[in-house]
């Protein structure tokens, strides 16, 4: 169910003006957080060589990269994961993105993952 509410932000200064926004739940309500994690629960239904850890809105993907097969393989699992937030209508941050290397590799290069956007 659909309800209208007003809605204003505000900075230290200023605050806006306050219009009527259309939403289920509030923003901010145990509710909208309750839902949000039943939301995410599925992210990693479809991934099948990366540990996937959620906190918040925070998901890491890990994975062990030896070889190139397994730089591929986490490449399978990302699309997944982006297959997924198409289906589920969600927009990933993609500015917030990184990828950390801990450790040597003598089998594999160290290469930029791709996102459906490059």
């Amino acid at each position: 169910m659909f309800v209208f509410h007003p809605y204003f932000t505000f900075t230290y200064t200023t605050i806006s003006e306050e219009e009527d926004v259309t939403s289920g739940v509030r923003q901010g309500t145990e509710l909208a957080a309750v839902l949000f994690v039943i939301m995410l629960s599925d992210i990693d239904e479809k991934v099948k060589n990366c540990i996937i850890r959620s906190f918040v809105d925070d998901t890491h993907v890990n994975k062990n990269i030896n070889s190139e097969e397994d730089k591929r393989k986490m490449q399978e699992d990302l699309e997944c994961i982006f297959k997924w937030e198409r289906k589920n209508m969600m927009k990933f941050n993609e500015n917030k993105f990184e990828q950390i290397k801990h450790g040597a590799s003598e089998n594999a290069e160290v290469e930029p993952y791709m996102s459906p956007n490059g």
